[in-house]
């Protein structure tokens, strides 16, 4: 879908691309949005917007998260809504909660998002092995991440998470995986 020099697809190869077109693109596999919200207007947000967070393991200090808005017109927010409903079912990008996004003072200043909270109450993170080359061993089993550990994407967990989390492990635990 299209909309004001900005283009949203999953396309064929299976990636999520967002173009500003004539401007740039980004494309990532669904596995690394950390989340994909389609927000709401508020008091500090006039219109809709949509809010995707990348998690890119592996890369070098400053580059492994992006964060991206990106304001949608009134006109599409239904069609919007589905497209976002199609990445939180089929590929499982969970749809954080507001308060777990950039404080107003990064949204107004348009600073990069905030890292992981210090004193921040323990909560469950997974981590999941990059796509293994052909030949090679199998993936680790998922873990919980150490509270502080620089792979955390974001602390604490939302409720939601916490349930996603508990109904994947015991689905795993009674699978013959």
């Amino acid at each position: 879908m299209e909309w004001d020099g900005f283009r949203l697809s999953l396309t064929a190869e299976g990636l999520l691309e967002l173009q500003w077109i004539g401007a740039g693109v980004l494309e990532a596999r669904p596995s690394h949005c950390a989340s994909a919200s389609l927000r709401a207007p508020s008091a500090t947000r006039p219109g809709h917007e949509l809010e995707f967070r990348f998690r890119f393991p592996g890369g070098a200090t400053g580059t492994k998260s992006v964060w991206v808005r990106v304001d949608v017109p009134l006109a599409l927010v239904d069609l919007v809504g589905r497209f976002m409903a199609v990445l939180w079912r089929d590929y499982s990008v969970p749809d954080l909660p507001e308060e777990t996004g950039p404080s107003a003072e990064v949204r107004g200043a348009g600073a990069a998002a905030p890292g992981p909270a210090a004193a921040a109450p323990p909560s469950p993170a997974v981590t999941e092995a990059a796509d293994p080359a052909p030949g090679a061993a199998e993936p680790a089993e998922l873990e919980r991440v150490p509270e502080g550990s620089v792979e955390w994407i974001l602390s604490p967990a939302g409720e939601r998470s916490e349930e996603l989390f508990a109904d994947v492990m015991e689905r795993l635990a009674s699978s013959d995986r």
